[in-house]
């Protein structure tokens, strides 16, 4: 859940697969570590209950520092969910990490939905040097 107009880390307890070992399932869960240096599409899929007051973002972030991505939506409608998905493309040096956040001001706390293979998704992808 999700309290309403606090930006919150997303941390992830499983993963799809790791052949980089960028994540950990036990320790700084809500963070892709970079261990080869390069050119990284870096991914996330949000998905928030339906609640039809407020806006929701969701935002990609490089070293808990600074954002590299955001995606943000008005609320028009109670009954769907908010789906918030931005991406970017970001050369990235070994150490570097990214976090995934997000945001909502529905005026009560609000889930992001988990759905198998949906909902919440981060990935990072080595594109090369």
């Amino acid at each position: 859940a999700l309290t309403t107009a606090t930006e919150t880390l997303l941390t992830y307890n499983t993963e799809r697969w790791d052949n980089n070992t960028m994540h950990s399932t036990v320790t700084a869960t809500g963070r892709l570590t970079v261990q080869t240096a390069g050119t990284y599409i870096v991914s996330l899929n949000v998905g928030f209950a339906s609640n039809a007051t407020g806006i929701r973002w969701a935002a990609i972030l490089i070293n808990d520092t600074s954002y590299l991505g955001r995606g943000e939506h008005p609320i028009v409608s109670s009954s769907s969910s908010t789906v918030i998905n931005p991406g970017v493309i970001y050369q990235a040096v070994a150490t570097d990490y990214f976090h995934s956040h997000a945001y909502q001001t529905s005026g009560g706390n609000l889930n992001v939905e988990a759905t198998l293979n949906y909902s919440p998704e981060f990935m990072a992808h080595w594109m090369g040097n």
